[in-house]
């Protein structure tokens, strides 16, 4: 996302780092979710004259795998999550 207004350059801080985490190049700010909750990321500009606040709510619903490591072969493992069956990885 960008930020505008304000001074450059800009500052994040995130509430809560083992939810979510912030990184500011110039005014573009990229959030990455690390666990599961809700985190407030904080924008401040130079001198922390104006700022602003972000919520982030971090869902567990990416992919798992029902094995670790494949083996060489014509195995097949299948890719789930808590939903279904998503393909399978030919290896």
């Amino acid at each position: 996302m960008t930020v505008s207004g304000g001074t450059i350059p800009y500052a994040v801080a995130s509430g809560d780092a083992k939810v979510a985490t912030a990184t500011v190049d110039k005014s573009t700010i990229t959030i990455k979710g690390v666990a599961k909750g809700t985190a407030t990321i904080t924008v401040t500009d130079k001198g922390k004259k104006n700022s602003g606040k972000i919520t982030v709510t971090v869902k567990e619903e990416g992919l798992t795998f029902d094995k670790k490591n494949v083996g060489s072969g014509r195995e097949q493992r299948s890719c789930r999550d808590g939903f279904g069956r998503y393909g399978t990885l030919c290896c």
